[in-house]
């Protein structure tokens, strides 16, 4: 597994979720300058932290939010960006309910969000 920064197009996603959080410039601040673990799963995103030395130390802690998409054959995608236990960003993962491939562009900002919890 290999870390690597961030792509435009997975910043811009990522930000566009946590505008509408409590802490969104906390956020939007370690995403700057975050790199991820590439796990070679499509749309899993682990994020290495600046403040860690870009080390995989964190741990699951909790979900932050959880939004639903609908992929071409109206399944249903799941997209939920979670929380270390500092309270730092920890992951985003998306899936389909259905566990098949996921047709659409997920980080394109034309993909519209019809339920957020």
């Amino acid at each position: 597994m290999e870390n690597r920064n961030l792509n435009i197009q997975e910043v811009l996603f990522v930000e566009g979720i946590l505008k509408d959080t409590v802490e969104w410039k906390k956020y939007i601040l370690q995403l700057r300058t975050a790199k991820i673990i590439d796990l070679n799963v499509k749309y899993c995103l682990r994020f290495l932290l600046q403040e860690y030395n870009y080390n995989d130390i964190e741990t699951f802690g909790s979900n932050m939010l959880q939004e639903q998409v609908i992929d071409l054959d109206s399944v249903p995608v799941l997209i939920s960006l979670d929380l270390g236990r500092n309270g730092n960003l920890y992951e985003l993962d998306v899936w389909k309910s259905d566990f098949s491939d996921i047709s659409i562009n997920i980080f394109d900002a034309k993909a519209v969000v019809v339920n957020r919890h």
